[in-house]
């Protein structure tokens, strides 16, 4: 068996990469609510509040040399995590400590990935107005 067929080879190193990128968007989206905590008025507006946080410290990291080694892996890239920054995070940390053969992270609930999704649906309509009929989703 070559090394690149051994569970876990070349991969704890992405993992420490995830983690650290994890740690890295905690970091930036608590200083974003910190920054915003004054503008938020409305207690059911802060979880969507803490995901946009995330999600533009996500932006702000570059992935590229993260997401081919993650795809290669069957594993999200994060390109497509914007309802659920981390939790998509979370998921992906778990699911590579699991390949590597030392992960005890855990994988977030089910519902971690469905509301969110759901919640920014209804937000973006409610800012944008619905989709007009016969256009493709993600253009109004």
């Amino acid at each position: 068996m070559s090394e690149q067929d051994q569970p876990g080879a070349d991969h704890a190193g992405l993992l420490a990469a995830l983690c650290k990128l994890e740690a890295e968007i905690a970091a930036t989206a608590a200083q974003a609510m910190a920054a915003w905590a004054p503008a938020l008025q409305r207690d059911e507006f802060r979880a969507s509040a803490a995901n946009m946080a995330a999600y533009l410290a996500l932006r702000q990291a570059d992935l590229r040399g993260l997401q081919y080694p993650l795809a290669a892996l069957g594993l999200s890239s994060l390109g497509r995590a914007e309802g659920h920054v981390r939790a998509s995070l979370a998921a992906v940390i778990a699911a590579l400590g699991r390949i590597t053969g030392g992960g005890a992270a855990k994988f977030p609930r089910a519902e971690a990935f469905d509301a969110p999704g759901e919640l920014l649906d209804a937000r973006r309509d409610a800012l944008f107005g619905g989709r007009r009929a016969g256009r493709r989703p993600g253009s109004w």
